[in-house]
């Protein structure tokens, strides 16, 4: 039940700032993906004044499911989750904010600090739209 202990609605979640420059160090190859990923600020509870340990911080930034993409692959979002046809749908595109599967591809830290995930294409689930 531990990792019950902690509702995703009680945890303020850091929005990734992107200013349309690749600086996690890193270039994704094939159908790969380097999403910028949003972090937790640190503090829980409905008035956000309770402080989490770096264990708790570093257990919801792995599993964090939202980003943004600051770098693609060449033959990122070309063919389908199948790769038995033509990808068909809208195509995220660099500085899209997307949703991803929870704990997908490679998480690491970029040369810039901020924290990354490096993933297959079809591990991208949805794209954020602002009305």
């Amino acid at each position: 039940m531990r990792e019950k202990m902690f509702q995703r609605k009680d945890i303020g979640f850091l929005a990734g700032k992107f200013d349309g420059k690749n600086r996690s160090g890193y270039s994704p190859v094939g159908d790969s993906v380097c999403v910028m990923v949003d972090s937790v600020d640190g503090f829980l509870g409905k008035n956000k004044v309770i402080a989490m340990t770096q264990a708790q911080i570093d257990q919801q930034n792995n599993g964090a499911t939202s980003g943004i993409i600051v770098a693609m692959g060449v033959n990122a979002f070309v063919w389908s989750a199948d790769r038995q046809r033509p990808f068909g749908d809208d195509k995220p595109k660099v500085g899209d904010r997307v949703f991803f599967v929870r704990y997908a591809g490679e998480f690491t830290m970029g040369v810039d600090e901020k924290p990354y995930r490096i993933m297959s294409d079809n591990s991208i689930i949805a794209i954020f739209k602002e009305q």
